[in-house]
Parts: C-alpha cells; structure tokens; sequence
C-alpha cells in the first residue's frame, strides 16, 4: 500500500517528465529535504575532517613528547657524567695531596671552585 511520501514522491517525479503539475508545497518539502540532505552530508564530511586533525594532532603531540624525553634523557645523561667525572678529579685531588703529606684546605678549594666553573649551572 503506498504511502503518502510514495504518493507524493510519485507525483513530484510524474511532474518532473511533464504529466502534472506539482503543488507549491511538496515542492517545497523536496526543497528543504533536499537541503537538509546536503546539509547533513557537508556536517558529515566536516566532522571526518575534524576527527582527522584531532588525530593528526595527537600523532604530532607523542611525537613531539618522545623528542623531548630523548632530548632531556641525553642532558641528564651528560650532565650527570660532567658531574661524576669531576667529583673524580676532586677525589684524585684529595688523594695525591694527601700522598705529598696531607691537605692544603686552601688549594683544595680553589681546585673545588675550579672544577664547579667547569660544570653548567
């Protein structure tokens, strides 16, 4: 049994090859429909879009995330072997003072600011 949407799709495509005419309303709904339908596709099409940059972005942001953590990981790393090879030409210091007979505090310190200068802040 046809219903009134096959009805009047039936009369708007009988009008459409010149056997009617079509009433200015269901005109009117084909018009609107057909704008929604276009709408809903464009809104559509635009939230892919949209879902794509947001991805693009989160790709960008664990990549820009390992770099920096592999870029502060080498820093640390270097900062720390600065640090270590310097406590161990303190400790050589030390030792080859205290081997000539003991420690000159004063000389000491200044080997210590010495080596401080060498390290970044």
């Amino acid at each position: 049994m046809p219903t009134p949407f096959h009805r009047e799709a039936g009369s708007f495509i009988s009008a459409l090859r010149g056997k009617g005419r079509v009433p200015p309303s269901t005109f009117l709904r084909w018009l609107v429909t057909g704008k929604l339908v276009i709408l809903a596709a464009l809104l559509a099409l635009a939230g892919l879009v949209l879902d794509q940059d947001r991805e693009d972005y989160r790709q960008r942001a664990i990549l820009t995330t390992d770099n920096l953590g592999q870029v502060l990981d080498q820093n640390i790393a270097a900062l720390i072997a600065k640090t270590d090879a310097s406590l161990q030409t303190i400790a050589h210091e030390v030792a080859r003072q205290n081997a000539r007979g003991g420690i000159d505090e004063g000389a000491l310190e200044e080997f210590i600011a010495s080596q401080q200068s060498l390290l970044p802040e």
